[in-house]
């Protein structure tokens, strides 16, 4: 073998060894990427989620305005829950006034 072509067997093999150590942190990139896609993809869901309970908590306390910790005044709140449902006003899907009395 000539000199020529030792040198350029040693820079080929430094060369597939920096292309394999470069295609692992490539491959390991998109990985994390692919990954953190998925967590997006999850936080929006759960954003929607929350916002539409959110929304049922707000016409929930808007019928029933601020959350009483006094008993009559939670009595009252129960009595309005009752004439709600009895007339069907909150029967709408995501009223979330049927929500309080369950949680």
């Amino acid at each position: 073998m000539s000199v020529g072509i030792g040198v350029i067997v040693i820079v080929l093999l430094t060369t597939e060894k920096r292309w394999a150590s470069l295609k692992e942190l490539s491959d390991s990139c998109g990985r994390s990427l692919s990954d953190m896609v998925d967590d997006l993809k999850g936080f929006d869901v759960a954003n929607a989620q929350i916002t539409a309970w959110l929304g049922q908590k707000e016409k929930m306390v808007s019928f029933l305005g601020p959350l009483a910790a006094e008993p009559v005044m939670i009595r009252n709140q129960i009595q309005q829950l009752d004439v709600c449902c009895v007339f069907h006003i909150c029967s709408s899907p995501g009223c979330g006034v049927a929500e309080l009395i369950i949680q």
